[in-house]
C-alpha cells in the first residue's frame, strides 16, 4: 500500500509569501492529503488568482491540483466551530465534497484550538487512504 504525503497548508506567512508558497507547491505536487483550517485556504485560493473568498469549489480544487505519483487526493479543511469540509478527487476520477457538522464547545472549555487542528492532522497520518479518511473524519472532527 505504502506511504501518504500528508501536508499542511501551513501558517498565513508562508501562504502569503510567494517562495514559500513556491516551495508549498513543490509539496502539494506529491501530496496526498492537505490538511489546513478555512483562512489558510482563503489564502492560498487568493494568491493563486482563483478569487476572493472560499468556496467549496476551491476546496476541490485544491484536491485536483497536478499531481505526482499516485492518483488522488483528499483535502481537508476546518471551519472552526462551523463545519469540517473534505473534499476528494479519487484515483478514479470521481470527486466529491463532504461537510461534517461540528459540536460546539463552550468557550470556557477551549484551551488550545493550535492542538485541535494538530490532533485532526494526526489522525490522517495514521489512515491507509484518502478514500478511508472522508468517512472517518466525522469521528474526529465532532
Amino acid at each position: 500500500m505504502g506511504f501518504r504525503l500528508c501536508v499542511n497548508l501551513g501558517a498565513g506567512f508562508i501562504l502569503e509569501n510567494d517562495e514559500y508558497r513556491k516551495d508549498l507547491n513543490s509539496l502539494l505536487l506529491c501530496s496526498d492529503i492537505v490538511i489546513g483550517n478555512e483562512s489558510e485556504a482563503q489564502i492560498y485560493a487568493t494568491k493563486e488568482g482563483w478569487g476572493e473568498g472560499l468556496s467549496l469549489k476551491d476546496m476541490l480544487r485544491i484536491s485536483r491540483l497536478e499531481k505526482r505519483g499516485r492518483p488522488g487526493r483528499l483535502t481537508i479543511i476546518t471551519c472552526g466551530s462551523s463545519n469540517t469540509v473534505t473534499a476528494l478527487a479519487s484515483a478514479e476520477g470521481e470527486e466529491s465534497v463532504t461537510i461534517f457538522g461540528v459540536k460546539a464547545v463552550p468557550e470556557e472549555d477551549i484551551r488550545d484550538t493550535t492542538a485541535a487542528g494538530d490532533a485532526v492532522r494526526l489522525h490522517f497520518e495514521f489512515v491507509p487512504s484518502p478514500a478511508t479518511s472522508s468517512q472517518k473524519a466525522d469521528t474526529i472532527c465532532c
